[in-house]
C-alpha cells in the first residue's frame, strides 16, 4: 500500500471542463464559472508586481524599469545576496574660523553591508547616508545623458501634435 502511494499508483484525478483528467494540486477553481480547469483552460494575468527580496509591492511603470526589485534591495557585487542597511557613528567636527578645533557630538550615518560576505559600501568608497532610505548609488553618467535625449525627443513630439 505504501509503495503504491509513493509511485502515485492511488491517485484520484478530477476532471477539468475541457475533459482532462488531473491531480488537483494541478488544477485552478474559475469563481466565475465555478468549475475547475487546468493550466490550459486558464489565462494567466499579473495583478500586481512585487520585489521578490522584502515582497514590497512595486508599482507597474516601475517594476518594469527596475527589473521587478524595489530601490531599497540592493545585491551584494561579490555574492549577489541582498546588501543590509547598517548604521554607525561618526564624531562631528567643531570648526571655528575655518579651523578644526576637535570634535563635537556623534551623528549617525548609514551603509550597506552585505551579512553573508561582509561586503560594505565603504569598500569602494560609497560616502555614508544622512538617511537609511533613498537613493544609494547614482544612475551612470550614460543613463543622465540617454534621459536628456529622451526628453528631448518626447518635447519634440509634443511640440508637432500642438
Amino acid at each position: 500500500m505504501v509503495e503504491s502511494m509513493l509511485r502515485n499508483e492511488c491517485e484520484v484525478n478530477y476532471t477539468c471542463a475541457c475533459g482532462k483528467t488531473m491531480p488537483l494540486i494541478h488544477l485552478f477553481f474559475c469563481k466565475y464559472c465555478v468549475t475547475l480547469r487546468c493550466p490550459k483552460c486558464v489565462s494567466h494575468e499579473v495583478d500586481s508586481y512585487y520585489c521578490p527580496h522584502c515582497l514590497e509591492n512595486v508599482p507597474s511603470n516601475e517594476a518594469k524599469s527596475m527589473k521587478n526589485k524595489c530601490a531599497n534591495c540592493i545585491e551584494c557585487p561579490n555574492c549577489t545576496n541582498i546588501l543590509q542597511v547598517r548604521s554607525a557613528q561618526v564624531p562631528m567636527v567643531r570648526r571655528e574660523a575655518g579651523k578644526v578645533k576637535g570634535f563635537g557630538a556623534f551623528k549617525k550615518v548609514y551603509y550597506r553591508q552585505c551579512s553573508f560576505c561582509f561586503w560594505t559600501t565603504r569598500d569602494i568608497n560609497v560616502p555614508d547616508k544622512a538617511a537609511a532610505s533613498g537613493p544609494w548609488i547614482e544612475p551612470p553618467a550614460e543613463d543622465k545623458w540617454m534621459t536628456e535625449i529622451i526628453n528631448y525627443y518626447r518635447h519634440l513630439i509634443q511640440k508637432e501634435k500642438s
